[in-house]
């Protein structure tokens, strides 16, 4: 997917999980250790405030998440930093956008720790 190459190129495996919420529950079940940053792709869900809760709840102690959509929506975007996410990044960006989005979630979440 987009999400996995570009994690790809800025991050050694295992710092990145990414894909759709399916996936990135999947892997959350088989980790020995959380991820530095978690990037989830909300399009195509049904009901992604309550996907993202799932998400968020099943990394809590990741470094943290990021959600990624077409749905450019500031009611939307306040819920989901309000039940923790990171940032929400709306398509099209690049990879430079989606790096320096992950940077600053990082950061927010250390400062909140």
């Amino acid at each position: 997917s987009l999400i996995q190459s570009l994690a790809s190129q800025y991050w050694p495996r295992g710092m990145v999980i990414a894909g759709g919420t399916a996936s990135a529950m999947q892997a959350s079940l088989s980790l020995s250790e959380m991820p530095r940053y978690v990037v989830v792709d909300l399009d195509g869900s049904e009901a992604p405030e309550a996907e993202a809760a799932r998400v968020l709840a099943a990394y809590s102690q990741a470094g943290a998440v990021v959600f990624i959509g077409s749905r450019n929506d500031v009611a939307f975007y306040r819920s989901i930093t309000r039940l923790g996410a990171g940032d929400y990044l709306v398509k099209p960006f690049d990879g430079q956008e989606l790096y320096g989005c992950l940077i600053n979630a990082g950061m927010s979440r250390m400062s909140h720790d």
